[in-house]
């Protein structure tokens, strides 16, 4: 059950990453 959450929060971690990283990556 805790699987589907974790999951969930990895992305969000890792798209807060990459916006940080790259702040204009939505232009791409």
């Amino acid at each position: 059950m805790g699987l589907p959450h974790t999951q969930r929060l990895r992305l969000t971690l890792l798209r807060q990453r990459y916006a940080l990283s790259l702040p204009d990556w939505g232009i791409y």
